[in-house]
């Protein structure tokens, strides 16, 4: 299943925050959505849920437009775990996991053995099966960021979008959704995250794309896009860029030699 974005500009208390972005989620990959703070990866990333009405452009998946859907058709198509894991309500997190079922029930009925079934494979698949009974706002950041991915696993779209899901995890936990991620790619689903570290963009994903100030400035594999040249252009330090130990592009910024800011960045799209 893919996810076609085309020429989004998005508006927010009436300040342009995204201009022009096109970009595609394809099936079996995981897609890395980088950039600097206030760059728009969050909102791009909502507006590709359908959770932001672009000011124009479409999102289409499947080559229906997300916004003529209905939110149990978009549910059933796009799965989305916000950066905020807040709890919204005093559920427990087996619960919380079944709302991610709620596009595959009838209405009004009641949640089969299957369903209840799929939720705790899922909360078993990030590690924390035994967090079912606990309730969701007694959960640390950390879980209810886990059952919050559960709950999208549970979901079972065929496009998955993720806000930042390991920015409150231990490292043992942060590879656990990495793994889960390129899993998910691997069984045909498209998925596309928001991370802040580029070396984990550059190990886990197939792709890259980097926003700045709103407008998508590069795009491609990450030993495309991974480049000095660019850290300092949008990230405004200077960095040297190497290979590690399994040859993906590793970054050793240097804090004290900050870049200038560039008086524009031209647009480039590898």
């Amino acid at each position: 299943m893919s996810l076609v974005a085309r020429d989004l500009d998005v508006e927010l208390d009436r300040r342009r925050v995204l201009s022009g972005v096109s970009l595609d989620v394809h099936p079996g990959e995981v897609l890395g959505l980088i950039g600097p703070n206030g760059a728009g990866k969050s909102t791009l990333l909502r507006a590709l849920g359908g959770l932001l009405r672009p000011a124009a452009g479409e999102v289409a998946v499947d080559g229906s437009r997300l916004a003529s859907l209905r939110p149990r058709e978009r549910a059933a198509r796009v799965a989305y775990v916000a950066q905020d894991t807040a709890a919204a309500a005093d559920v427990t997190a087996i619960e919380l996991v079944l709302m991610g079922r709620y596009a595959h029930r009838r209405r009004l009925s009641r949640s089969p053995g299957s369903d209840e079934e799929i939720a705790r494979h899922a909360l078993d698949a990030v590690g924390s099966a035994h967090l079912a009974e606990r309730a969701v706002p007694s959960l640390s950041g950390g879980e209810r960021q886990l059952v919050q991915i559960a709950r999208a696993l549970a979901q079972r779209a065929g496009v998955l979008l993720l806000d930042e899901p390991t920015s409150a995890l231990d490292v043992h936990h942060q590879l656990r959704v990495f793994e889960i991620l390129r899993t998910r790619a691997d069984a045909g689903v498209g998925v596309a995250v928001v991370l802040h570290d580029l070396n984990d963009a550059s190990r886990y994903c197939d792709r890259l794309a980097v926003l700045h100030a709103g407008r998508l400035v590069a795009h491609g594999p990450p030993q495309n896009v991974i480049t000095p040249e660019l850290i300092a252009a949008v990230y405004r330090i200077d960095a040297t860029v190497d290979a590690d130990v399994f040859g993906y592009p590793h970054i050793h910024p240097i804090a004290q030699h900050r870049a200038p800011r560039p008086a524009a960045l031209t647009e480039r799209i590898a």
